[in-house]
Parts: structure tokens; C-alpha cells; sequence
């Protein structure tokens, strides 16, 4: 099995080859973990927003990446036991993480082997991850507990700007440009880049309750007055500064484009993300849902409605 493979100077997985169009280098790894920080200042330092009844026994994440999350979750609950899967093996190596943390290489798309339920299943950042999101979300329903809850925490990749002058401004921009090319080249890997906006539905379809969907804003810069949001700036734009190398290995080049195309493209790009022009917002998504404990699934079966047991009967 080849666990490496490289492309234009980025290294990415080679277990299951194509399933995932990002890389796993060094680069991308500290990229994932300054993601994480943007997102613990987006959920005010939490972790997960999902309002748990009680204290969750077995996590699980998934797509764990370089594991920080897991491992964090872990720290915080020392009751719990977090298994972070992932199909890049970039994870911390045993001894060096909690106890009731581990890792192990798995593909959610296909047969879960997990011996146990999960109280708790946590996703980030899975837009660019999955061929079936909702094959994935009944997998989910399938190995939660009754009561147990899931939580996404994804990107709408669709910036838009603050006002109308800067929507306006973008429309013309390296940036806009850059974002079309890059939502065609996932659609050639059969990706919805912004599947988040679904990611509701999916739930709900599935039987979740308690769906909740929660939306926050994020500039692109720190170029916002308020303190903790210019802070979230600069987290993005240094997201963004990395993420334009990062997608562009295989979306722009294997879209056509030559590597002097891609590279002049991303050099315009970096100059909107650097310059004090073009105010942006992105959308980031918080969406929870709670599978129905067993006593509400007898009260919604057929069974437990006269009315439609009896309509069964005619």
C-alpha cells in the first residue's frame, strides 16, 4: 500500500487514492491545527456547542485529522473514551495522548466495525470528505445510542462581501474567479463544496430531533473594530492564505489549468487576502441533532396511534 503519493511539491494520502484531494503534509497539519483555534474562538473556547444531558462515555470523531480535537475533548472529559478516525495516519502516537483518547484508520463511507454505540459523534470541516453525506448521516443514526447526539462544524466556501460595494468589488476579484474554478473542480470529484447548508435536512431526514442549525459569521481579514472578531480575522486569513496552495494542487491543475496559471492565480489571490481592501464574511456552520431516545420512537410508531392503528385495520 502506498501511504504517500506526491503532486505539484504537496504530499498527499495514498490509502484510498482519490477518495480525498487535499494533502497531508506538514503544511496542511498546521494548517488543520490553526483551524482549530479559529474554530475554538468561533465557539467562544468551547469545543462542541451540542448540550449534552449528561456527560458523553464513547466519542467518536470523525476525520479526525491531526487529532487535536480528540485529544482536547479527551482532556476536558476524563470520563469519556474519544476514538478519532481518519484515513490519513497523521495523528500523535500512543503515549504521547490521553488514555481515553486512541486512533484508528477508517474509511465512514464504508462498513462501520465499531464494537459499541457512541454517546457522542462530533465532524469538522467534512465538505470536501464524502462521495454519500447522507449514506454518512444514516451510518451516524445507525451507531448512536438512543439520546446520543452528532454535531457538524463546517465552512460555507461562498464569501460574500459586508456591504454592497464590497460584493461588488468581489464579483470582479482574483478571489471570486479563483472560487468558481475551485466549486467546478469539486464537482468533478463529486463534491458539493457547499453541502452545509444541507447538512439540516440530512438530519432531519434521517429521524434526528432537536435539529438545530446555527450560523455565524467570520471576516475574512482583520479589518472589524471588535476585538475578538478581528482576532477570528486574522486566524482567517491565514486559513485562507494556506488553504489556496492546498486546494489548488489538485482541483485548478487537474481542471487543465497549467502550474504557471495556477501559481499566477494564486499570487492575485494572496495580494486581496494581504491587502486592506475586500471586507468578506464567510458562513460557519454549527448543526446538532439528537437521536430519538427509545420511549419517543414507541410514541410516533403507528402502534401507539388508535387513530392509525385502526386505519391499518380497514
Amino acid at each position: 500500500m502506498q501511504e504517500q503519493q506526491a503532486h505539484h511539491g504537496r504530499t498527499f494520502n495514498g490509502y484510498r487514492e482519490g477518495k480525498y484531494f487535499l494533502p497531508n503534509d506538514a503544511a496542511e497539519q498546521e494548517r488543520l491545527d490553526l483551524a482549530h483555534e479559529m474554530w475554538r474562538l468561533l465557539l467562544f473556547g468551547d469545543l462542541s456547542w451540542a448540550p449534552f444531558a449528561d456527560e458523553p462515555r464513547q466519542v467518536l470523531d470523525i476525520g479526525t485529522g491531526t487529532g487535536i480535537w480528540a485529544i482536547e475533548f479527551a482532556q476536558q472529559h476524563p470520563a469519556s473514551h474519544v476514538i478519532g478516525t481518519d484515513i490519513s495516519l497523521i495523528q500523535p502516537p500512543e503515549g504521547s495522548i490521553p488514555s481515553n483518547c486512541t486512533f484508528e484508520r477508517d474509511d465512514v463511507e464504508e462498513e462501520w466495525v465499531f464494537d459499541r454505540l457512541f454517546d457522542y459523534i462530533h465532524l469538522r470541516a467534512m465538505l470536501t470528505c464524502f462521495n454519500n453525506h447522507v449514506g454518512v448521516v444514516q451510518r451516524i443514526y445507525d451507531n448512536l445510542k438512543p439520546g446520543g447526539w452528532v454535531e457538524y462544524q463546517d465552512y460555507d466556501p461562498e464569501v460574500f462581501g459586508k456591504d454592497q460595494a464590497n460584493q461588488q468589488a468581489l464579483l470582479k476579484s482574483p478571489v471570486w474567479e479563483w472560487c468558481q474554478l475551485v466549486f467546478k473542480g469539486a464537482a468533478r470529484f463529486g463534491r458539493d463544496l457547499m453541502v452545509a447548508r444541507r447538512y439540516k435536512k440530512f438530519l432531519m431526514d434521517a429521524g434526528f430531533v432537536d435539529v438545530t442549525e446555527k450560523i455565524v459569521l467570520a471576516p475574512n481579514k482583520p479589518w472589524p473594530e471588535d476585538p475578538r472578531e478581528r482576532r477570528m480575522g486574522q486566524y482567517m486569513q491565514a486559513n485562507s492564505l494556506e488553504m489556496l496552495g492546498s486546494v489548488s494542487a489538485k482541483l485548478l491543475q487537474g481542471d487543465g489549468m497549467s502550474a504557471e496559471q495556477v501559481d499566477d492565480l494564486i499570487c492575485r489571490c494572496r495580494e486581496c487576502f494581504q491587502g486592506k481592501e475586500l471586507h468578506l464574511y464567510s458562513r460557519m456552520y454549527v448543526v446538532m441533532g439528537r437521536k430519538p431516545r427509545d420511549d419517543e420512537l414507541a410514541a410516533r410508531s403507528p402502534a401507539s396511534d388508535p387513530t392509525a392503528a385502526m386505519a391499518q385495520h380497514l
